[in-house]
């Protein structure tokens, strides 16, 4: 065998050497043809530039600068190769490495490019100081801030969602941390800069600079106004043209050099260049503080390449196409508004004279109670093929919730085309925008703005946008699958009606999602068997029918006629990217997926030509004719299928079976910790049916201990149940309100358990250990109850929703209480080992390296196997005390005991204590963590949305038990849970039930349901009030309410007592990563 050589890679191609890279690439290059991109920061950048950046020049590292005599020479003097060369070679350079000679040349020919072009009459380019070698804007605007300020000096910029930029300011960029901000905004009544409340802002705050350049504002500023300003309070003037440097070149747009103490652009925007950056003065003091803060201050060696490929922008940029594509930019910009404007979309700010424009959403969408919000009309014209970018517009609350988009023409101009295509452009996105239906979903972070349309909708506007494209660029092809779910156009290029084809349906989801879409169950379904189903459309209508073949695991065939397997294929397809509606009556319900759809055909003419529903797409069937002609074909008693709700009046309607809770035991049981517990605790109580430690030293004691190093808490009282089976995460998904099949092996989620009717049975964290395998950890109060329900559930002996459908789950699952003797080898019991020092501790007692990296690795919500010495356990890096550090360890019974001892042995070295239930109690409480019976269900029937824990009921899941009744509790929440602290120690004790009041209004607010001294000793505890209410910093009053019932029901006497309200306020609903020290 031939030894390979590295001499082989010098000299190939990239699809010889790379053929992934070059597929990539070449698919890269067709998006670019097949969508249409109007992101205004994003180009074409030409071939020569291209070429420029792929020259030998990437391979030369230069850090430094050329020689002076060649900085600043004229374009005509560098072509003098030879006078610049034996200069070199005599006097030397400023870089830090040899073999630079030619780079000298390019970066010198940037430079005189780059001043010749940006020259004025007034300042001609001799006397422009130009710096080319920042990799990007915010490298030349951290430059120009390193060179021109100290930290903590004053910065003025536009606001961010006023039109300005991350690097002006922003407190998410470092500009925004390292100089103290002053935003900067439009007027209210124009969208334009008022400069007048501009100069008293700047007159009030004396900033060292201010930045005036813009990202989303779209129209030219005043530069002698704002240098006026600078002037005025002896700051320096920063103009960042990054967007409109090409219109600034053609004389569009006003030029700041010479008026500005600095200006930075990049070139990839309207410049049409590679992505980089120049930074320009007229001052020589400022241009070598800037060169020394771009090298050394804040970048090594400058990417020749990129330099060279500037010097090529800058030439083509001085020609007069260059001025006209400029012209046709801006041209086509304000076609494009005014025909949105037509179409009854705002266009923000008033207008455009430049190159972009900004899009008001509010208002636009179907109506469904919620805003259209641009990210979700972004992912949706990018599925049509039409590119744009969110923006924040004045107003709104944050960037995740911003209600524009913004809209540019380099790209499209480029492309040739003009305000006729504009015009075209604004119909198909006025079109889409306007078939939005909006809603949003509760995310852990804040809401998630999702929004679905018609799928005639979105494939309509595909089909026009490939006949615009097509227009001004004959003979385009579309990408194809996967690479786009549909181009309007079939993928086996048309042929006979009737040729035999099927679609084939893959992933890991492939089961979950044809079950959802099929209106036969498929539990069951062996490989290589075969079973008949209909595919309904949003309608509820006929689509197609199939027969569906179980290849594999994770694959699917189905067979169907040519006509309808694309059809089936394109509603498949677009179910799987989750943005078409399926379900008129419920937006948020989503098929689960994604799963990869291929359409195929054998070639070969169907000699079943009826087999699989042979009728033309125009005589669909509706759903309710085709159960009665074809029931068999139709289990209405599966939990959902598309076109469920059309079959309403075919709907059985049966009474569920009875279930009855297990009666609890008499006798209270105890945890195989008992014998300690009498050792070491102050005191035990029953709970929940158990004989528990309630404190070992003082509640407070243990409190401060989890907050400062950590404590130990004997937890086994708590419910373990393995659920396993191949239909496992099916069976969980059904009876849980979060989505399982997320979980990868090693991860878990915290969800709830509801009746069919929508009340809160439990709430229980879930834990997946193996591919089939998942454990269960419930409420000790509840676990009986919980693992009979479970138990009934699996066999189908409960009915799991409330609309008399009989939904009873199928399957092959089996379940296992663990806490049962019963379960042998498999019993598992929790310890809690909670508090900052306990991942140290853990490493301490392993006995191998493996596992010490393993514990160190863990991520919160994670969990894996490993060994302390001799003990083998499944330690998860979850807990109920609200601290960032913490786990929960999983043991056999039979080992708990040693493992509790080794903790508190070990842990001795790291202050570690036992902790009891009181401590559990007051940790919880003050991170906002719910107890059932008192944040959930419990005397206020509190639910999950009320507790503040929404985010764990995944509505998105076409069906689970409780779900119908969740989707009502979801909106408009008249109730909420607050956290609240009083101001004050040593009052009198805060108990469930005391009334809570507003101090001011001193009107009845809700209910303490919770409360207890947290470490320092202060009241914190959780009430449920009304929404209006519940904000943070609302101060409070809470009054006894059994102490209030006892004195106020006597006549008062002088002298008497009576129970005064204790004062406190209302906090944030969840404390920040440090909780209180």
């Amino acid at each position: 065998m031939r030894e390979e050589s590295y001499e082989q890679w010098k000299d190939l191609n990239l699809k010889e050497a790379d053929p992934f890279l070059a597929r990539l690439a070449q698919w890269e290059e067709q998006r670019q043809r097949v969508k249409l991109i109007l992101i205004p920061s994003e180009s074409i950048c030409p071939k020569p530039v291209r070429e420029a950046l792929a020259s030998p020049f990437t391979s030369v590292y230069a850090e430094g600068y050329p020689p002076s005599l060649m900085e600043g020479a004229t374009e005509e003097e560098l072509e003098d190769v030879e006078e610049q060369l034996i200069r070199y070679r005599r006097y030397g350079d400023r870089r830090f490495y040899k073999g630079t000679e030619y780079v000298h040349f390019v970066e010198a020919l940037a430079k005189a490019r780059v001043s010749r072009l940006f020259a004025t009459t007034q300042c001609p380019a001799q006397n422009i100081f130009p710096n080319v070698q920042p990799l990007s804007g915010a490298a030349a605007n951290n430059a120009v801030y390193q060179a021109l300020l100290q930290p903590g000096e004053t910065i003025m910029g536009m606001a961010l969602a006023h039109g300005g930029h991350l690097t002006h300011g922003s407190e998410l960029n470092r500009s925004g941390r390292l100089y103290r901000p002053v935003p900067y905004s439009v007027s209210s009544r124009t969208g334009r800069i008022d400069y007048q409340e501009l100069r008293t802002l700047a007159k009030e705050h004396s900033p060292r600079l201010i930045v005036a350049g813009f990202t989303s504002y779209p129209w030219a500023p005043d530069w002698i106004e704002l240098r006026q300003i600078a002037d005025e309070v002896g700051a320096f003037l920063l103009a960042d043209i990054a967007h409109p440097a090409g219109l600034v070149v053609a004389g569009l747009y006003p030029n700041p050099v010479g008026i500005a103490h600095v200006v930075t652009f990049t070139t990839h925007k309207t410049l049409c260049g590679p992505r980089a950056a120049v930074i320009l003065t007229t001052d020589p003091a400022l241009a070598q503080r800037l060169d020394s803060a771009v090298f050394p201050g804040e970048q090594g060696g400058p990417h020749v390449n990129k330099m060279a490929a500037m010097a090529v922008t800058f030439a083509i940029a001085k020609t007069q196409a260059f001025r006209k594509l400029q012209e046709n930019i801006v041209g086509n910009a304000k076609a494009l508004a005014q025909a949105l404007e037509n179409q009854g979309v705002r266009i923000c700010y008033g207008g455009t004279d430049t190159h972009l424009l900004v899009a008001d959403l509010k208002g636009l969408g179907k109506p469904t109670g919620y805003p259209l919000l641009g990210e979700i009309a972004a992912r949706i014209l990018d599925l049509a093929g039409l590119v744009v970018n969110r923006n924040s517009l004045p107003g709104d609350p944050s960037f995740a919730q911003a209600t524009g988009i913004r809209l540019g023409t380099p790209w499209a101009t480029q492309r040739g085309m003009g305000p006729l295509e504009m015009q075209e452009v604004a119909r198909l996105i006025a079109s889409i925008l306007g078939e939005i239906r909006p809603f949003t979903y509760r995310g852990s972070t804040g809401p998630l703005p999702r929004g679905k349309l018609p799928q005639e909708a979105l494939e309509k506007a595909r089909r026009q946008l490939l006949e615009l494209l097509e227009g001004v660029d004959p003979g385009i092809l579309p990408l194809g699958y996967p690479h786009q779910s549909s181009s309007g156009k079939s993928a086996l290029g048309g042929g006979n009606r009737h040729q035999e084809a099927f679609v084939r349906v893959q992933g890991e989801r492939a089961w979950a999602f044809l079950q959802e879409v099929c209106t036969r169950d498929l539990t069951g379904l062996e490989i290589g068997a075969v079973r008949e189903s209909f595919v309904l459309d949003e309608e509820g209508k006929l689509l197609d029918r199939v027969r569906i073949i179980k290849e594999g695991p994770e694959s699917f065939k189905l067979e169907s006629d040519l006509g309808r397997a694309f059809h089936l294929a394109v509603w498949f397809r677009n179910l799987s990217d989750g943005y078409v509606i399926f379900d008129p009556e419920d937006l948020l319900a989503k098929v689960q997926g994604p799963v990869k759809v291929h359409l195929e055909s054998s070639g070969k003419g169907s000699e079943h030509e009826t087999h699989s529903g042979c009728i033309d797409m125009e005589e669909r069937i509706a759903a309710p004719k085709l159960y009665q002609e074809n029931p068999s074909l139709i289990d209405l008693d599966k939990p959902y299928f598309i076109g469920l709700w059309a079959l309403r009046e075919c709907w059985p309607s049966e009474s569920p079976p009875r279930w009855e809770p297990p009666s609890s035991p008499n006798a209270p049981r105890r945890t195989p910790l008992y014998s300690r517990h009498r050792i070491s605790a102050k005191k035990m109580a029953p709970f929940a049916g158990w004989e528990m430690p309630i404190w070992y030293g003082s509640i407070q004691e243990e409190h401060r201990a989890v907050r400062k190093t950590a404590g130990v808490f004997d937890v086994t009282h708590m419910g373990t149940i393995w659920v396993e089976g191949s239909d496992a995460a099916h069976f969980l998904d059904l009876v849980t309100t979060n989505y399982v099949r997320w979980l990868r092996p090693g991860e878990s989620q915290y969800g709830f358990l509801l009746s069919p009717g929508g009340a809160v049975m439990d709430d229980l964290m879930l834990y997946r250990l193996e591919p089939r395998g998942y454990l269960l950890v419930v409420n000790a109060a509840n676990a009986q109850k919980d693992f009979s329900w479970l138990s009934a559930a699996a066999n189908g002996e409960v009915v799991l929703d409330s609309e008399g459908r009989g939904v009873c789950f199928r399957g092959e699952v089996r379940l296992t209480d663990l806490q049962d003797p019963k379960a042998g080898e498999k019993a598992l019991v929790d310890l809690a080992l909670q508090g900052p020092a306990s991942r140290a501790l853990l490493e301490q007692m392993t006995s191998t390296l493996s596992d010490r990296w393993v514990i160190r690795g863990l991520r919160k919500g994670q969990i894996a196997k490993v060994s302390l010495g001799e003990i083998s356990l499944w330690a998860a890096r979850t807990g109920y005390t609200g601290e960032q550090m913490g786990f929960e360890l999983f043991v056999h019974p039979q080992k708990a005991l040693e493992l509790w001892d080794r903790i508190l042995e070990a842990g001795r070295a790291f202050d570690v204590v036992p902790a009891g239930l009181g401590a559990r109690d007051s940790l919880r409480i003050e991170a906002g963590l719910p107890l059932w019976g008192s944040e959930l269900a419990g005397p206020w029937g509190i639910d999950p949305f009320e507790a503040g824990f929404g985010q764990f009921v995944k509505l998105h899941k076409p069906f689970f038990c409780g779900r119908k009744e969740m989707l009502v509790k979801s909106q408009g929440l008249k109730r909420r849970l607050i956290r609240f602290r009083l101001n004050q120690k040593g009052v009198r004790v805060v108990r469930s039930g005391d009334l809570v009041f507003h101090r001011r209004s001193q009107q009845l607010m809700g209910w303490v349901t919770s409360a207890a001294p947290n470490g320092q000793g202060i009241q914190m505890g959780l009430a449920l009030v009304e929404s209006s209410e519940a904000q943070p910093s609302t101060p409070i009053a809470v009054l006894s309410r059994e102490r209030m019932k006892t004195q106020f029901s006597e006549a008062l006497g002088a002298g008497q007592r009576i129970p005064l309200h204790e004062e406190g306020l209302i906090l944030e609903r969840f404390p920040g990563r440090d909780i209180s020290w």
